[in-house]
């Protein structure tokens, strides 16, 4: 009986520490699941990362591809305003070239 009676004594005192024990086991338990979700959320974080990364040097060679287009386009539209200066020109001429070779007949069916 003695020792039965030192044996609830050892396990009422024990009991206290187990109790701690379990209290810590859980704690424990949350840490290593918000360590875990942690972990998680700083790998899609850092996949977020890699696709914007990836995504801004899209844009940015998309931006250069159309920056390239624009500058190509305004030395096209520069070339053709100057192309169109020339055919005003050459028709200027030619005009005033039907009108020499006009007053040249002329001049020939009428000698004066």
């Amino acid at each position: 009986m003695e020792k039965w009676r030192h044996n609830l004594f050892q396990f009422e005192e024990l009991e206290p520490k187990l109790k701690q024990l379990e209290t810590k086991k859980q704690e424990y338990q949350l840490a290593q699941q918000d360590f875990e979700k942690a972990e998680r959320l700083f790998l899609e974080k850092e996949e977020v990362f890699r696709q914007l990364s990836q995504e801004t040097e899209r844009l940015t060679r998309q931006i250069d591809t159309r920056a390239a287009i624009e500058g190509k386009r305004y030395e096209l539209l520069v070339e053709q305003n100057r192309a169109e200066k020339i055919l005003a020109e050459l028709k200027e001429k030619e005009q005033q070239a039907r009108a020499i070779q006009s007053w040249q007949k002329q001049q020939q069916k009428n000698p004066c």
